[in-house]
This record gives C-alpha cells, sequence and structure tokens, in this order.
C-alpha cells in the first residue's frame, strides 16, 4: 500500500525539522519502504539538513530553466517532442541517496519559476 505523509504549515513552524526526523525514524526503523521525498518549498533546504551538496542547477527550477532554453533556442535532439525534453530533464533532477530519493523544487534569484501541467501542455 502506497502512503503519501506531508509537512505543511506556515514559514517557520518546524516542516523541515520534522520531515528530517521522520525521515531518520523510518529509514532506522523499517527497511521495507521505498522512499521519495519531495521538497516543493523554493528555498530548496531539505538537501542542505541531510549533508547534501546541491545547487540550482540540480533543483526542478534549474533543470526546468535548462530544458526551457534549449527548447526555445530548438536545440533539443531531433526526433524528440518538447514533453519528452521535459520528462527526461526532469527524470535526471532525483537525487538518489543511500536510503531515499530526494526531489528539490528550488528558484532562480529569488523567484520561483512556473511548472506543472500548464508548462507541460504549452509545450508539448
Amino acid at each position: 500500500m502506497k502512503k503519501i505523509i506531508a509537512f505543511s504549515g506556515k514559514g517557520g513552524v518546524g516542516k523541515t525539522t520534522m520531515l528530517v526526523l521522520f525521515l531518520k525514524s523510518l529509514i532506522e526503523n523499517s527497511k521495507k519502504y521505498r522512499i521519495i521525498v519531495i521538497d516543493a518549498d523554493p528555498d530548496a533546504n531539505i538537501a542542505d539538513r541531510i549533508g547534501t551538496s546541491l545547487n540550482f542547477n540540480d533543483t526542478i527550477a534549474g533543470k526546468m530553466q535548462s530544458v526551457m532554453y534549449k527548447i526555445n533556442r530548438e536545440t533539443i535532439a531531433p526526433y524528440t517532442s518538447n514533453k519528452q525534453a521535459i520528462e527526461a530533464e526532469l527524470l535526471g533532477s532525483i537525487i538518489h541517496a543511500k536510503d531515499f530519493d530526494l526531489l528539490e523544487m528550488g528558484r532562480s534569484e529569488g523567484r520561483m519559476l512556473l511548472f506543472g501541467q500548464q508548462c507541460l501542455e504549452k509545450h508539448a
């Protein structure tokens, strides 16, 4: 059975701390789960808290900026749709840690980049 657990709330209430502690407990007490952590916070703090080096180009926002640049310059591989190029970039942004995978949203220079179905539909 799949389970989705979300940590949300106002800024500064301990969401990141609780997530890291919960993740640590889950890893230590149960090896049967496959875990992916999705950090939708544009500040991308989870990687810092777990000791993973991460730069903007490794985040979803960084990958989207890269692929949109290629699409706008028409430099994606021949016979590749824009949607395929976007999906390939996003799969490349998954960070594989020892006990879990991590996907970071990120943002460019303090502004959130638009991402989601709207983007996929526009460039499909």
